[in-house]
């Protein structure tokens, strides 16, 4: 039988060396073995198939409450946070009022007629 390196398998199939080593070490290419640290792979060993990953169940779950347009559920929820996030990180005068009335205990009385978001702050509140 003759045997081939794992640079001119990789050149064969058009893959990496990583990649050919990587099949050799998990046992992939049938007939293939480490003689010192050289891979010897048969001339005539195929390609090995690529399986279909397996989809994490909460990334199908994510794709299927997207698709559902469902609200309250984890993708919603996530839309929600990063919205958020994105804000506060901008600085929106009306979220660092909201973060403030969630931080302070008291009740609040504000006139909707007197209120603007960049009048109020978290030292006015009382």
């Amino acid at each position: 039988m003759e045997y081939i390196s794992v640079s001119q398998f990789a050149q064969k199939y058009g893959i990496s060396e990583r990649t050919a080593r990587n099949y050799c070490a998990k046992g992939k290419i049938e007939g293939a073995f480490l003689t010192g640290k050289t891979w010897n792979i048969p001339a005539e060993a195929a390609l090995p198939k690529r399986g279909k990953k397996k989809l994490s169940p909460l990334l199908s779950a994510l794709r299927e409450q997207k698709e559902a347009q469902m609200k309250g559920g984890i993708y919603h929820r996530v839309q929600i946070d990063l919205t958020y996030n994105s804000n506060h990180i901008e600085g929106s005068p009306v979220l660092s009022l909201k973060r403030a009335l969630l931080a302070s205990p008291q009740r609040i009385h504000v006139s909707m007629t007197s209120w603007r978001p960049s009048t109020i702050s978290a030292a006015s509140i009382t």
